[in-house]
């Protein structure tokens, strides 16, 4: 018996020019079109115009993305992939046009989820198709890792708050030698966690100060439930 083949789904990151759109539409055929707009008045209109002009043909939908800050366009999108993945066999991601921050989100999101990213140049009308990485499966994070970046979360903490708030978590009666083992376990969970770029350390006033790096922060948004 064969396998039900699914239809594509195709998102497009609205700019300037619907020429481009339109292209990728018909070069990567899809059952429907998802145009992500900024939430200026122009991008919106520009959506507005191509959902008009291809849904006699394919289901769309117009959905906005901040266009400034990245942390808070990541959920967004995160959002937006979530709620049709599975539902479809491909899912292009048309980034020729729109803001830089919303294709760098789109090409963060690609490492963790099975987006198919393209580009058309504008010089040359050339059809690009990025290449992704599953980062899914080349950071892998152990219970006490994640245990970790849940603690340290958005804030900088000592070292010696971190081991007092996980023992709190866990209903531990910490004492001299139960500190100090944790202190020992903590030190390696640590610098796995710096070798795989999650966090950054510093020493202030002979403290130990530990904090997500940037590469942390997208991690725990998207891999981390």
């Amino acid at each position: 018996m064969l396998e039900e083949i699914m239809a594509n789904l195709q998102i497009a990151v609205v700019g300037n020019e619907q020429g481009t759109v339109l292209k990728l539409l018909k070069r990567y055929p899809c059952e429907k079109a998802i145009f992500i707009t900024s939430g200026i008045e122009k991008t919106d209109k520009e959506a507005e115009k191509l959902a008009k002009t291809v849904s006699p043909l394919i289901d769309t939908e117009i959905a906005v993305a901040h266009y400034r800050d990245l942390e808070l366009v990541l959920v967004q999108l995160k959002r937006i992939i979530e709620k049709n993945i599975g539902k479809y066999d491909r899912i292009y991601v048309n980034i020729s046009g729109g803001t830089k921050i919303i294709s760098i989100a789109f090409m963060l999101l690609s490492q963790y989820y099975p987006l198919n990213l393209v580009y058309m140049t504008k010089q040359t009308r050339r059809t690009v198709e990025l290449p992704t990485f599953n980062l899914r499966a080349l950071i892998k994070l152990s219970k006490t890792e994640k245990d970790v970046i849940k603690i340290i979360a958005g804030k900088e903490i000592t070292f010696t708050e971190l081991v007092q708030e996980y023992a709190k978590r866990k209903n531990f009666v910490l004492n001299d030698l139960k500190m100090r083992d944790l202190k020992s376990r903590f030190s390696y969970t640590l610098k796995m966690l710096k070798e795989k770029s999650m966090i950054n350390t510093e020493i202030k006033n002979k403290k130990l100060l530990v904090s997500l790096s940037s590469t942390g922060k997208f991690i725990t948004k998207i891999y981390m439930k």
